[in-house]
């Protein structure tokens, strides 16, 4: 990809144009793309397909090459963190239509990493609490019975059909937007919708042409 992307969307008003969810909504869609596991061709077309209709939509979004890696560092970090903070990011960009650089998530997170810190010692409860947060995740992954790992990175998950994982979203009663427990799709806390679509819905439970997931 060259150094500056030059073509411009003609279709949105420049001050409504949401670029930063036009861009990660391609960058969401190669990152939620299941792997090939054998040789197929329809796989293979379809993979091919996909990942060189988002290379057009970013084409699109007249990104420089610093700012496309700022889009990946940034989208690929966010999928690390919790709930909780991943709001306070939010909150903390002055515009969230625009792009945010790299270099400003992780002042973010350093500064974040600093109040952590002077809470745990303040409260040394609260670290205990989270070391017992991570001996709960020591459990296996009841989906697949590996190790634990979040139901978006579940390969047995991610294999079956869509309306296999929703009703298995349903089943175990998580949230339908972001796969957590303890709350219903309309009381979501999670900023983010459906790259696809912008429903409210995760991006992995995606369905073209059908109504809305209830």
């Amino acid at each position: 990809m060259s150094a500056q992307i030059t073509v411009a969307s003609q279709d949105v008003p420049k001050e409504r144009f949401n670029r930063r969810s036009a861009v990660f909504s391609q960058i969401r869609t190669i990152w939620s793309l299941p792997r090939i596991h054998s040789e197929s061709a329809t796989e293979l077309r379809e993979l091919l397909n996909t990942v060189n209709g988002c290379v057009t939509a970013l084409e699109q979004c007249e990104l420089s090459a610093a700012e496309l890696l700022d889009c990946w560092m940034v989208f690929l970090t966010s999928t690390k963190l919790p709930r909780e903070i991943l709001m306070l990011w939010e909150e903390s960009l002055a515009d969230p239509t625009e792009i945010p650089s790299w270099e400003a998530m992780s002042e973010f997170l350093f500064r974040r990493y600093l109040i952590l810190e002077m809470r745990e010692l303040y409260n040394p409860s609260t670290s205990k609490q989270a070391n017992a947060k991570v001996r709960k995740r020591s459990r296996p992954c009841d989906l697949c019975c590996k190790k634990y790992h979040p139901v978006r990175k579940c390969r047995r998950f991610l294999q079956i059909t869509v309306n296999e994982r929703i009703d298995y979203i349903k089943q175990k009663m998580l949230c339908l937007n972001c796969f957590a427990r303890g709350h219903e799709l309309r009381d979501c806390p999670s900023p983010y919708d459906c790259f696809t679509c912008l429903g409210r819905h995760h991006t992995l439970l995606h369905q073209d042409n059908t109504p809305p997931i209830v």
